[in-house]
């Protein structure tokens, strides 16, 4: 079954700057444009994330978040948030989005979302009482999502070379993305209209799965590093509701 996955409201997540590659970022054709030879990435990535700023301690209290795992299959995908309490060398044997998570792990809701292109929905999981719902109070207008542009740097992550993109919201908030054209989806498996919502998707990026994320905005700086990526193949059975599962309208919890 699927491993330890999710994407929190805070995050909708190491440098080493080659001159050469930055002079390349800034005046050779848009990184995200470039045909990778590598196959459209179907797998996980770990990712730790750090919180910095006037509300860093509060969402320490209140959360205790440190990690996110993305998984992805053609156009399915799950993003997971956990703690500390479960180590990235061991989170594997709690890869399943419909067992509960171990109760000593503190969570915020929801722990969970799954995207499932088929139903064009993205889905919040509540594994231990057998239900998921399919409307939260996050929510993301269109017009709200912004494009990202070239940034002109460079940096290595897992020794892969990524590019940076950045975006600037219309509230203020500035998101920086560090790409390489060897991770990205296949655009072609997400509706037009999408309703998920992930990095990956964002506008300029072309499907570029972001190795690193950070947004700042007068309050807090949160970087989102990946720390471990593996290729696998999964079956489609492996992303559906269980029948067991009641499917229910709004998160009334949040």
């Amino acid at each position: 079954m699927i491993k330890k996955f999710i994407i929190t409201p805070l995050v909708i997540l190491v440098v080493l700057v080659q001159i050469f590659q930055k002079g390349y970022a800034q005046t050779g054709e848009a990184i995200s444009n470039i045909p990778s030879k590598e196959p459209a990435f179907c797998g996980f990535i770990d990712y730790e994330f750090k919180v910095e700023g006037e509300i860093a301690e509060d969402l320490a209290v209140l959360n205790d978040i440190r990690y996110m795992t993305l998984i992805i299959r053609e156009g399915d995908f799950i993003v997971q948030l956990y703690g500390d309490n479960v180590g990235l060398e061991d989170h594997s044997n709690f890869f399943d989005p419909y067992n509960p998570i171990p109760p000593k792990i503190r969570q915020v809701f929801p722990t969970t979302r799954i995207f499932l292109s088929d139903s064009n929905h993205m889905y919040i999981v509540d594994a231990a009482n057998k239900r998921v719902f399919r409307n939260e109070s996050y929510k993301v207008d269109d017009d709200e999502i912004p494009t990202a542009v070239p940034l002109g740097d460079s940096i290595k992550i897992l020794n892969v070379m990524c590019y940076g993109y950045k975006a600037k919201k219309r509230n203020g908030e500035e998101i920086i993305f560090y790409i390489s054209p060897k991770y990205r989806v296949d655009l072609s498996f997400f509706p037009p209209h999408t309703t998920a919502r992930a990095a990956f998707l964002t506008k300029g990026l072309n499907g570029c799965i972001p190795l690193k994320t950070i947004r700042k905005n007068s309050e807090r700086k949160i970087e989102i590093v990946a720390t471990r990526i593996q290729r696998k193949n999964f079956k489609k059975e492996e992303f559906t509701i269980p029948k067991s599962f009641k499917i229910l309208g709004y998160d009334y919890r949040r």
